[in-house]
């Protein structure tokens, strides 16, 4: 009669902790991450106009994508704590790319940078693409790939801004007080249950809560050459 009971009360027990626990979470970490992303396609626009020349640096990059996710990672959490070492196992990882139309309504990518936001200073670019659903540069691409159903206009030039959370379940990286090797995606952000999908990734390292924001640019901002 105990394990009846039990097998039924194990279920239940379960249910209640996903649905009051995971899935308000996991709503809300969305949430964080859609404003992490509009207030970094707010900062890119407006951090240069009182500047004679209003590029956008890759260092602008860098200082924006630290400033958006302050509202993930409070204080210093974000960066290491010792060499490859981080408060949570975890960190921002952000993909910005130069978009533009074409006449047959595909898009021509004409670049794109990643950051990792590691260290405080440098941070760490890169121009791969493994870890970002956004394509590598190229032209006459599909514009579906960015999001099925996205449109732009002939000619329209606009910036799409990928940020997510990377975590890296394996020997390379540590919590303070234990290995992040072997832990799963649900022990390292907090959830009883639920396990949060993988945005993007290779076999052990892996983004998560990819959120992506397209805004069109102001005048001067971006340019066809990548960011310096």
């Amino acid at each position: 009669m105990i394990f009846i009971e039990f097998a039924i009360a194990i279920p239940v027990l379960m249910a209640i902790f996903y649905y009051l626990h995971d899935v308000p979470k996991y709503k809300r970490m969305q949430s964080r991450m859609e404003f992490c992303a509009s207030c970094m396609a707010n900062i890119l626009q407006n951090m240069s106009q009182n500047r004679i020349d209003k590029r956008i640096t890759l260092a602008d990059f860098g200082y924006a994508v630290q400033m958006a996710f302050m509202s993930i990672y409070p204080g210093k959490t974000m960066y290491e704590v010792s060499e490859r070492v981080h408060e949570y196992g975890h960190f921002p990882m952000t993909s910005i790319s130069c978009i533009r139309g074409r006449d047959n309504g595909n898009i021509d990518i004409l670049w794109k940078k990643i950051v990792y936001v590691e260290k405080v200073s440098p941070l760490y670019f890169t121009g791969h693409s493994s870890r970002s659903s956004i394509p590598a540069p190229g032209l006459n691409i599909n514009s579906n790939l960015i999001f099925p159903g996205f449109s732009i206009n002939s000619g329209q030039m606009k910036i799409v801004l990928e940020c997510a959370i990377f975590f890296q379940n394996d020997y390379y990286y540590s919590f303070p007080n234990r290995s992040c090797d072997g832990v799963s995606t649900r022990e390292a952000f907090g959830f009883c249950v639920f396990a949060p999908e993988v945005g993007y990734g290779t076999v052990n390292a892996k983004t998560h809560f990819n959120t992506l924001v397209i805004f069109t640019p102001k005048p001067g901002l971006f340019g066809d050459n990548v960011l310096k």
